[in-house]
């Protein structure tokens, strides 16, 4: 809605910043992407970077049933299951705050022009303007008809992510063999360690989350009783993939 762009250089922008994040740390291939789309078509790296901080925040939110289903199939521990709860409720307050901007704009502007005039006025003029920017990026949450494509692409991503986790677990022979844990429970296992292993990539850290996405895998399949050595197997084969 605020500019228009081929499929082309979206896919582009999109792939570029992937690229970003697997050479740059702590997930700055996604404000990397905001200057690339600045680049192929104008839009500010303010209104762009908003569109991608809202396409993060429908992933998360989009991955919370699955995080409720991991949780009833699965007992986690205390920090894993507050981890969970946590990253959960902070994607709905966000996604109600994106919401909120993208439907009543001019209020959230307003409102937030108030709560910054405490600031010198040069720094509160500063910062009105990046806000206004970043929340152009939002509008697309203010067309409902966007809205059944965005929920079936996003349901239907988490749904792909875990039938990838469950083939690399049948591949690396942790289902159906010595492993009763898994076998047991098959979509919880799958599950939990689709959560677990989405943490370790959600955590900034070193390019491409190498080491934390790694550590995090293997600690949660030591909950299905998986040995280390086995468990680091999945972890850099899955992270690969």
């Amino acid at each position: 809605p605020i500019v228009r762009m081929k499929f082309r250089y979206v896919f582009g922008a999109m792939n570029i910043g992937y690229m970003a994040n697997n050479v740059l740390p702590f997930r700055m291939g996604e404000v990397y992407r905001a200057q690339v789309v600045y680049q192929l078509s104008g839009l500010s790296r303010t209104a762009a970077f908003g569109s991608v901080v809202l396409e993060r925040v429908i992933d998360l939110v989009f991955m919370v049933p699955y995080v409720g289903l991991a949780v009833v199939l699965f007992p986690l521990p205390g920090a894993l299951r507050q981890g969970a709860y946590v990253l959960s409720v902070g994607a709905f307050l966000l996604t109600i705050f994106f919401v909120w901007a993208a439907v009543d704009r001019d209020r959230v502007l307003r409102m937030t022009a108030r709560a910054l005039s405490v600031l010198p006025r040069q720094t509160a003029s500063a910062a009105n303007e990046l806000f206004e920017k970043f929340t152009s990026g939002l509008v697309v949450l203010a067309r409902k008809e966007r809205m059944v494509f965005i929920v079936i692409s996003s349901l239907g991503l988490w749904a792909l992510y875990a039938v990838m986790c469950y083939f690399v677990m049948v591949s690396l022979g942790l289902v159906g063999t010595d492993l009763p844990m898994i076998d047991n429970n098959v979509l919880g296992a799958v599950l939990v360690t689709l959560v677990i292993t989405t943490i370790g990539f959600v955590i900034p850290g070193a390019p491409g989350s190498v080491g934390t996405y790694h550590g995090v895998a293997v600690m949660g399949l030591s909950l299905f009783a998986v040995p280390g050595d086995r468990a680091a197997g999945f972890a850099f084969l899955l992270h690969a993939l």
